[in-house]
C-alpha cells in the first residue's frame, strides 16, 4: 500500500503492478481494542490507518432526535422508489422507533424496519398513515 504497488495472487512477484486508489474501510467496532486483543492485525491496521482521516458517526442510540427525519427521509425515498403518496407517519409508530434499542443496528437497520413498514401500509390505506 505504501509504494501504491500490489502483486495480484498468482502473480510474478518480481513485477509488481502500479495502482492509483483510495481504500475506504468501515467498522462498527472499536479496532484499537481489537488489536490490544490480538483480534485485528496490528501492522494492517497501522498501514489502513496511515494518511486517513476517521469519521466516527454516533450510534442511533445516540441519534434519537434524527430517527424521525430519518424516516420522513426514507418514506419519501419509498413513495418515489414504489409510486405511493405516504405523507405522514403514525406518532406511535415513530415513538416506538425513537425508543428502539438500536445497539445490533444503525441506520440501514432503521430504513429496514421503515420498508417493512410501509409494505404492510399496503393492508391499509396508503393515503393515510398519521403522524
Amino acid at each position: 500500500m505504501e509504494d501504491k504497488t500490489y502483486v495480484p495472487t498468482g502473480g510474478d512477484e518480481s513485477k509488481p503492478l502500479k495502482t492509483n486508489f483510495k481504500l475506504i474501510v468501515a467498522t462498527n467496532k472499536d479496532v484499537i481494542k481489537l488489536v490490544m486483543k490480538n483480534l485485528f492485525r496490528r501492522e494492517l491496521f497501522y498501514r489502513v490507518n496511515m494518511n486517513s482521516t476517521t469519521i466516527i458517526i454516533p450510534s442511533l442510540n445516540s441519534r434519537r432526535n434524527d430517527i424521525e427525519d430519518f424516516i420522513d427521509y426514507y418514506i419519501q425515498i419509498l413513495n418515489i422508489e414504489l409510486g405511493w403518496n405516504i405523507k405522514l407517519v403514525d406518532l406511535e409508530v415513530v415513538r416506538k422507533l425513537k425508543s428502539a434499542n438500536w445497539d445490533d443496528g444503525n441506520i440501514r437497520t432503521l430504513f429496514g424496519v421503515i420498508r417493512k413498514l410501509h409494505s404492510s401500509a399496503v393492508a391499509g390505506s396508503r393515503e393515510s398513515i398519521e403522524r
